[in-house]
């Protein structure tokens, strides 16, 4: 199995092939909620408690749904009735549950980065319902396979993503995991509701709606946030439909098969035209209901199986490791690296660890918020960039390595203490191979990297 994840906490975190793996076993759970009988056992004797600190109907819904037709013992936790409104703090909160042993946690918080802390105390599987402006990851992925099944394919498609970007998390999760898939990406939007440095994302951007539907595979409308927003962002909604609702007239400068989407709820007559929204040729927003139930059944299946072999520990399964390459392209060099994330090859007990910092190595460049891929530079700025301020070196690598095992103690216990002793006892081993690493992927025309 290619997913290794201990949390679903955002799309960042996410290779492109743990993406596929939960697509392609997403696509089984379609043709199993199809049937008559939709009950699977794979959750059977597992406690799933969903938590959510904001309104919602659909994603909770589609939460719920999905782990009692895997077969688990579902409790929605009400925050209104909770303690949390008598002023139990977050951890309080999360050590409280963690005491009941529940396998899965469900997680909707207005503040940014909570899902994260929550995960951080608790032995169970976290998976992020979205978490303020942060992250929606479910989201994403069900947007990916509504795409994917429309169009037959989730790479090398123009997606113009229009509304609220600023506000939306929807926004920020499909932009990363459409640009994990080599998609070319738009956001349109007034400049009041572009997010600061927009130019960073590596999209085009428009303020003119023709214009950046012009050629586009996939509309993706977002709601206007207006329980985040805190000012005028917008003159009036009738102006903003104006000028950036979708209706019949602005889609007809997309695509002839371009696909509408909307993660919901929508504003009819605001961000979109009701009839448009109702038209099943070209819209997909029920479809995109339909592989919400799907997507979050492949993501609690992946993620339990995951905690099973933790828990008795076993770990995931253990990578194989003999791979021998003198790339001399970008490209190739990322390719050598996949084979090793992925697991090729023959595995040898003191190196072990070389694949742990491997996965180190991978979380850094994925921190960047962008995928590795033949198209990245090679230049050394851009690495440090990578990394922010303290720059790249065997020393970040080192570090990073050490704090993310440390943070796996209390969750993977002696599999994780094996590790932190691999790590001392084969420290020069380790910074000698990593520093080669890190010399070819400054200078990969020059330096035989051997994997």
């Amino acid at each position: 199995m290619s997913f290794r994840a201990r949390h679903l906490l955002g799309i960042a975190q996410l290779s492109p092939t743990e993406i596929i793996t939960i697509l392609d076993l997403a696509d089984r759970y379609v043709d199993l909620n199809r049937r008559t009988v939709k009950q699977a056992d794979v959750l059977a004797g597992m406690t799933q408690i969903n938590m959510f600190f904001e309104n919602s109907t659909r994603t909770q819904a589609s939460f719920e749904l999905a782990g009692k037709r895997l077969g688990a013992d579902v409790m929605t936790m009400s925050v209104a009735q909770s303690s949390v409104k008598k002023g139990e703090t977050l951890i309080d909160t999360a050590m409280t549950l963690n005491a009941m042993r529940p396998d899965l946690l469900v997680v909707r918080h207005p503040s940014s980065g909570a899902v994260n802390l929550l995960a951080s105390k608790v032995n169970c599987a976290v998976l992020n319902a979205g978490d303020g402006r942060h992250e929606h990851p479910t989201q994403a992925l069900l947007d990916a396979l509504t795409i994917r099944r429309a169009k037959g394919r989730l790479q090398r498609l123009t997606v113009a993503i229009c509304g609220d970007i600023a506000h939306s998390r929807v926004a920020r999760s499909n932009l990363i995991l459409l640009g994990k898939m080599e998609n070319n990406l738009r956001l349109i939007a007034p400049p009041t509701l572009m997010p600061a440095a927009v130019s960073e994302f590596g999209c085009e951007i428009y303020d003119d709606m023709r214009q950046g539907l012009k050629g586009a595979d996939v509309v993706m409308m977002l709601r206007l946030q207006k329980e985040r927003m805190d000012g005028g962002f917008i003159p009036s909604e009738r102006e903003y439909y104006h000028r950036y609702g979708l209706d019949a007239e602005k889609l007809s400068h997309a695509k002839p098969d371009a696909i509408v989407m909307h993660p919901g709820p929508m504003n009819r007559g605001v961000e979109i035209d009701g009839e448009l929204a109702d038209d099943l040729r070209r819209s997909v927003i029920q479809e995109q209901v339909e592989m919400g139930v799907a997507v979050r059944m492949a993501c609690m299946d992946l993620l339990a199986q995951n905690l099973r072999a933790w828990r008795i520990g076993e770990g995931p399964p253990a990578p194989k490791f003999n791979i021998v390459s003198k790339p001399n392209t970008w490209s190739q060099g990322v390719t050598a690296a996949k084979r090793v994330i992925d697991g090729e090859g023959e595995l040898t007990e003191t190196r072990q660890m070389q694949f742990e910092y491997w996965r180190a190595l991978e979380n850094i460049f994925s921190a960047r918020g962008g995928p590795i891929n033949a198209r990245a530079p090679t230049s050394s700025s851009w690495i440090q960039h990578s990394v922010g301020r303290s720059g790249f070196s065997v020393n970040t690598v080192m570090n990073t390595l050490k704090n993310w095992i440390r943070a796996d103690l209390s969750l993977y216990g002696p599999s994780a203490k094996r590790n932190l002793k691999a790590l001392d006892t084969h420290k020069t081993e380790i910074e000698t191979a990593l520093g080669e690493k890190l010399d070819w992927i400054e200078h990969p025309e020059t330096t035989e990297c051997r994997v």
